[in-house]
């Protein structure tokens, strides 16, 4: 993980800067780095933001997320999902 890996090797750099994804903030909240925290690093500022899709095919049955989430209680075997990574950030799948 770069995480880590500046942590452990970097952090004595005064000039490196490093942008990281969602992903890298919500692993740490979920304690994903043994022997490392948030207050490792100094965090400069925060820019962007963060969504989640649902994207469906046009003849997809499903016309908002009501309707998927009915299908999903009623019978989840037949509603088939597929997405990307699943890490944990917001960035990727969200599982």
């Amino acid at each position: 993980m770069a995480y880590g890996y500046v942590v452990s090797k970097c952090n004595d750099d005064p000039n490196l800067l490093i942008a990281a994804s969602t992903s890298t903030t919500t692993r740490l909240a979920q304690n994903k780095f043994p022997g490392m925290d948030k207050d490792m690093v100094k965090w400069v500022g925060v820019l962007g933001a963060d969504y989640g899709v649902l994207a469906v095919a046009k003849d997809s049955p499903f016309r908002n997320l009501n309707d998927l989430m009915t299908a999903l209680k009623t019978a989840p075997s037949k509603v088939a999902i597929a997405g990307g990574s699943t890490v944990g950030g917001w960035d990727h799948f969200r599982g």
